[in-house]
């Protein structure tokens, strides 16, 4: 079957596969180590990387169809654009914004930032962890909402002048600046608590100022675009890598191993500099060969999967939430939280309320916004929404 095949599904094996692993990774980090640590455990070393993958994927995924557009010569719409966001989105995280601010208990551990820096998507900016490490995880959507912000407009912008060639040097060029900013923030900021012996202060510095702000973390978005690139534009590299998918695999695997083996103290210069580029460079390898009809990856069907890529965003939004409720309902009626069957039964309502979330909230506003957005015909367009609605 030719990957032009694959794509006209309505579903495509490889990329559920990766975003369901995505949330496993990020769900299995943030859960208290003691419930079955034999199980959990090894994820709470490297599992934080799912965000990494979800970033790779988000940055595939929103813009293939700005440059399909661009090498078809059709007219990007950015308003278009932005209202598919906005649905896609806004609704749900909106109402679990409105959760954890208006419903007394709705919580997970500690206190959450004021109100306004999650409407106005700076929760990542200059936030303390220690003093409001509540809904922390939603750092990454603030990263998110930028990058959909500014990516069209940077396409608009550079499209009429742009190159392969010099797009790629504006790539690794931002993937340089990245890096050299983390350098530059250790430097100023971790340094000196290293010095004093802080480490605690050193642990909180490095979120606030390496790992969450959107311009530290453009890594993995930038090997997403990276590989739409190649896709839409090279496509004689883009075949030559897919007919070698499965070794595409292994290289990615190997070196997301040589980082998890070497992930042991994040806040170090080597850490901070090389770690977060090695990964998404690992996680894009996965990515190509998922979009390989050859790789053992698209042949993984289930409903499993299927399920797991679908609800992502609502879990990964409700959570935290739902775990730290279960466990101070059990702790408060004498249950012990980390058994086995507690943490079956915690792991069973963070699946139902991302169902609720789901079909209550999340698919009646994606099924408004085809009504919204449905101007286009339905053949080109429906392949690339199928790509499109698997982005977080």
């Amino acid at each position: 079957m030719s990957l032009e095949a694959v794509q006209s599904q309505s579903r495509i094996p490889g990329l559920d596969l990766l975003r369901a692993l995505a949330i496993i990774f990020v769900i299995f980090s943030h859960y208290p180590l003691k419930a079955c640590e034999w199980f959990i455990g090894p994820f709470h070393a490297f599992g934080w990387s799912g965000v990494d993958l979800f970033f790779v994927l988000s940055g595939f995924l929103i813009s293939r169809p700005l440059f399909k557009s661009i090498a078809s010569n059709d007219k990007i719409s950015v308003g278009s654009f932005y209202l598919r966001r906005m649905f896609r989105i806004l609704p749900c995280y909106w109402l679990v914004v409105a959760l954890y601010f208006l419903v007394p208990g709705f919580k997970d551990w500690g206190n959450v930032a004021p109100a306004w820096r999650f409407l106005t998507f700076t929760r990542n900016y200059g936030v303390d962890g220690h003093l409001y490490p509540g809904f922390s995880h939603a750092w990454s959507l603030c990263v998110e909402e930028h990058f959909y912000f500014v990516l069209p407009l940077i396409v608009l912008l550079f499209a009429p002048k742009a190159s392969v060639r010099r797009t790629c040097i504006l790539v690794a060029s931002l993937v340089v600046v990245g890096a050299s900013l983390r350098a530059l923030a250790w430097y100023v900021y971790l340094r000196p608590l290293e010095a004093a012996g802080n480490y605690d202060a050193l642990r909180y510095a490095f979120h606030r100022e390496i790992y969450r702000p959107t311009h530290a973390r453009l890594d993995g978005l930038l090997f997403g675009i990276s590989v739409a690139l190649i896709q839409i534009f090279l496509p004689s590299i883009w075949d030559h890598v897919q007919k070698r998918a499965n070794w595409i695999f292994s290289i990615g695997i190997l070196v997301l191993a040589v980082c998890a083996l070497s992930w042991q103290e994040e806040e170090t210069l080597s850490s901070t500099v090389l770690i977060f580029p090695l990964i998404n460079f690992g996680y894009a390898c996965v990515l190509i060969a998922a979009l390989s009809p050859k790789c053992f990856l698209s042949r993984i069907h289930s409903r499993i999967v299927v399920w797991g890529a679908t609800l992502a965003y609502s879990l990964y939004l409700t959570h935290k939430a739902i775990v730290s409720i279960a466990h101070r309902w059990m702790t408060g009626h004498g249950f012990d939280p980390f058994s086995l069957l507690a943490t079956m039964i915690t792991f069973a309502l963070v699946l139902i309320t991302a169902l609720a979330l789901h079909f209550i909230v999340e698919k009646p506003f994606l099924k408004l916004r085809e009504r919204f957005t449905s101007v286009e015909p339905k053949t080109e367009v429906q392949t690339e929404r199928n790509f499109e609605r698997r982005a977080i």
